[in-house]
């Protein structure tokens, strides 16, 4: 067999070097994911609706690793900062993290690190590398928040819990507050029983009834808001499936998705013979109904439905869905 010299020896050596560190590379690749510039589901619906449906495509339709890269987001409203939360609480319980870290904290712009501090995202998902001086910090923000909070039941007493946080935020008896409680446990319910059918959890990678909820107080406008999230088939899919003799009445009349949710909004349980607790979404319409100055916004799927206490509706349909349904109560104190 003929020898290999010194030089030929290091060339197969370098070769290899170079064939193990490309494949290192190739199987821990990451994926880097950069937030918009800005986040809200009025203005900026269809840029954070994609920004969520592609973190939402890489945890499900790939074995890819990726982080989010946060330095571009400059704005983000509470309502799009619960739902990119729950998106996130999502993919850690499906790939089983118990810990979550953030990645260039300084780097982040500052405002956004405090609201999102104050909404309690750090908490939900268990970040545990935060600078300690950072968690003190003080938030010169108007807008002061509930923390987040997840759940898989509906629970009368996690009602009750955030009307008494809401109680302390405002320094004040929260308007109606029978009427709120009504309708966040209602939430609950319909998010529990009807957003999760059987055969949806068995093709869903998150086998959990999940919903998320949270609210914050502007003190300058002196207005509360209310926000709650499941990620379930949405009203438009899980209506026909409640009610079908009501939406086959209808079915001429409904033909798209949020004329869907406003027909939702308008049934009472108990016309229907169902027996379930509460009347339905009625139930969250009518807090709006009697709370005074208001107003309640529907997000589900490709819909959009508003009402405000003045009794006027409107709707909306959007060509991006939201994986999910929701609700937003707005209330002038």
């Amino acid at each position: 067999m003929k020898k290999l010299s010194e030089k030929h020896k290091k060339y197969i050596l370098n070769k290899q070097r170079r064939s193990f560190r490309n494949r290192k590379k190739r199987k821990y690749s990451i994926e880097v994911v950069a937030t918009p510039t800005e986040m809200n589901l009025n203005e900026q619906y269809d840029i954070t609706i994609a920004f969520f449906n592609k973190l939402r495509q890489i945890c499900e339709e790939t074995k890819k690793r990726f982080t989010i890269d946060f330095k571009p987001l400059r704005e983000i409203s509470p309502s799009a900062a619960l739902v990119f939360t729950a998106e996130i609480d999502r993919i850690k319980r499906i790939k089983c993290f118990k810990r979550m870290r953030v990645i260039d904290f300084k780097k982040w712009n500052k405002n956004i690190c405090l609201q999102l501090r104050d909404m309690g995202m750090f908490d939900l998902l268990n970040v545990n590398n935060l600078p300690p001086s950072f968690l003190h910090e003080k938030n010169d923000s108007d807008e002061y928040y509930i923390r987040f909070k997840a759940g898989d039941m509906a629970s009368g007493e996690d009602a009750m819990k955030l009307q008494y946080l809401l109680n302390k935020l405002i320094e004040t008896t929260v308007p109606n507050p029978k009427g709120l409680q009504k309708g966040l446990t209602e939430a609950m319910t319909n998010s529990i029983n009807h957003a999760y059918p059987e055969e949806f959890i068995a093709h869903n990678l998150l086998k959990k009834k999940m919903w998320w909820m949270s609210a914050s107080l502007n003190v300058k406008t002196r207005i509360m808001s209310i926000m709650f999230y499941d990620e379930g088939i949405g009203i438009p899919k899980s209506l026909p499936k409640t009610y079908p003799e009501y939406i086959k009445s209808l079915w001429g009349v409904l033909n798209s998705d949020a004329q869907m949710i406003q027909a939702a909004t308008r049934i009472n349980r108990t016309s229907t013979n169902q027996k379930t607790r509460g009347k339905g979404l009625k139930d969250i319409k009518d807090y709006i109904k009697e709370s005074g100055k208001g107003l309640l916004k529907i997000m589900s799927f490709r819909g959009e439905y508003s009402y405000n206490s003045d009794g006027i509706e409107s709707t909306k349909n959007r060509d991006t869905a939201l994986k999910g349904t929701l609700i937003q109560w707005e209330v002038s104190l």
